[in-house]
């Protein structure tokens, strides 16, 4: 079944989102410090990812379009992109002395990166999700709608 590049992208993004999701209360699942609230935790950052996932995704392809890069190396693009956005987010939220940015916002996440959480998800949390994003886009790559000239 051929899909055209607009609903792959869309389809890709839910089954992102989902994944890393699950992924994410996987990881903070025995996380004392999230407490009853790693759901909206886990929700509030897999839409964050599912968001740097579909950037990361665009910006390859355009990268891809201009620079007349083969196609078949996007998915792994992406994947390297999206990983490293992923595994830095745990040192860009923190602020310094023991402060996060967002704390005491809507946004507050950092209950999954107290106490050397931070440290095991740039080694689990992160590939997992580089890899989400690989095998996606690797599947959104097959099933794709070329478009006739």
């Amino acid at each position: 079944m051929l899909v055209s590049p607009f609903w792959s992208r869309v389809l890709r993004s839910v089954l992102y989102f989902g994944i890393s999701d699950l992924v994410l209360l996987w990881y903070a699942s025995d996380d004392s410090f999230c407490g009853h609230t790693r759901f909206a935790v886990a929700a509030k950052l897999a839409i964050a990812f599912t968001l740097w996932d579909l950037c990361s995704s665009i910006g390859v392809e355009v990268v891809v379009r201009l620079r007349d890069v083969t196609p078949k190396l996007a998915p792994l693009l992406t994947a390297f992109i999206t990983g490293i956005g992923i595994a830095f987010v745990p040192f860009w939220i923190y602020r310094g002395h023991g402060a996060f940015r967002f704390e005491g916002t809507w946004a507050n996440v950092s209950c999954v990166f107290a106490e050397g959480f931070g440290i095991a998800f740039f080694f689990v949390v992160a590939p997992a999700l580089a890899f989400v994003s690989l095998v996606l886009g690797w599947l959104a790559l097959r099933f794709n709608r070329v478009p006739a000239e």
